[in-house]
């Protein structure tokens, strides 16, 4: 395994909040999570805040599929799927662990465990879990762009990008400036959550 790509930045929106932990594309806006306001929040791409959903729970990675909005909390260890007309949770899964990412492929749902380093495939009925897949690390963010997983995740206090090939379960990490607090896939681009800038970034690997 080798570091041979540049990540580079080429647009980004500016979040609302101070804290963002977690981010999701519905085909038009941005959801993401922020954990200082707890509060979940639809975002527009020029950065206009559409939606304000308050959620008491600490959480953090954010996916959508099918009109709801999944959020996990590793605090409680379930996912909460939240209808975005409402704020309702319509029903909440289990996890056996602390849920650090969240995906949906448009097939299959995914999630990321912080202690075992690893993507997690799982019934989305019931969150019993149907495959797993070795990480570079403890995932922050998982996004598919239709053949590939990407998440975040730090070795030794160095921030990366890793994307790991579900058929050959092998991995590549990119090195990064910042630390990706969510992450998701708007159908051409990879979108990352910097927490620290208070920003999302849309990147470009080269």
């Amino acid at each position: 395994m080798t570091v041979t790509k540049q990540i580079n930045v080429i647009d980004s929106v500016k979040s609302p909040g101070t804290s963002a932990c977690g981010l999701a594309w519905d085909g038009q806006n941005f959801w993401y999570y922020d954990l200082a306001a707890h509060t979940l929040f639809q975002v527009s791409l020029a950065g206009e805040i559409l939606q304000e959903i308050h959620i008491e729970t600490a959480c953090c990675d954010t996916t959508y599929s099918g009109g709801h909005i999944w959020q996990a909390s590793p605090s409680t260890k379930q996912i909460f799927i939240i209808n975005p007309e409402d704020g309702s949770v319509v029903r909440t899964i289990d996890t056996p662990d602390k849920c650090s990412g969240l995906c949906f492929t448009g097939k299959d749902y995914v999630r990321g465990s912080w202690t075992r380093k690893e993507i997690i495939y799982f019934d989305e009925e019931n969150g019993e879990e149907i495959r797993s897949i070795k990480t570079g690390a403890s995932t922050t963010g998982i996004a598919f762009d239709g053949s590939c997983f990407w998440h975040g995740g730090e070795i030794d206090g160095v921030s990366y990008l890793f994307k790991v090939n579900p058929n050959t379960e092998k991995f590549e990490k990119f090195p990064l400036d910042f630390t990706i607090s969510g992450l998701t896939f708007d159908g051409s681009s990879l979108w990352a959550a910097d927490g620290t800038k208070n920003k999302f970034v849309k990147l470009e690997i080269v």
